[in-house]
């Protein structure tokens, strides 16, 4: 989805691509987790779900750190009346992001697959 609208250049779609790329980083990290029999939170929060991956594999949680930069995504389209307003995104951003998010999507599944069949 992010790689669709990103194609567009419709700079109003900017956030919404920043929200599909938190996404495919959370639920990567969430499936990693699953995968280990890791039981967490139903939160979105990044840092948290990287503490918790950094339990199983440091390496991989550090590598992803700057995914932080993507929390705010998480609940500007979520929860509407939040009080977080992201910032204005550049070309640049968006490109870093779904770089950010193929690249977590790639490492995890090279991790998981190495470790045997899935759950």
């Amino acid at each position: 989805m992010a790689r669709y609208v990103r194609a567009s250049e419709n700079k109003i779609a900017f956030n919404p691509i920043a929200f599909h790329c938190q996404q495919a980083i959370e639920k990567s990290l969430k499936g990693f987790l699953t995968h280990h029999g890791r039981k967490f939170e139903k939160k979105h929060d990044l840092v948290y779900i990287l503490e918790l991956v950094s339990q199983i594999d440091a390496e991989l949680s550090h590598m992803l750190m700057p995914a932080i930069e993507l929390i705010p995504y998480a609940a500007v389209f979520r929860y509407p009346d939040t009080p977080v307003e992201p910032p204005d995104l550049k070309v640049a951003d968006i490109d870093r992001f779904i770089a950010l998010a193929v690249h977590a999507y790639d490492e995890i599944l090279a991790r998981i697959q190495d470790k045997g069949p899935l759950l």
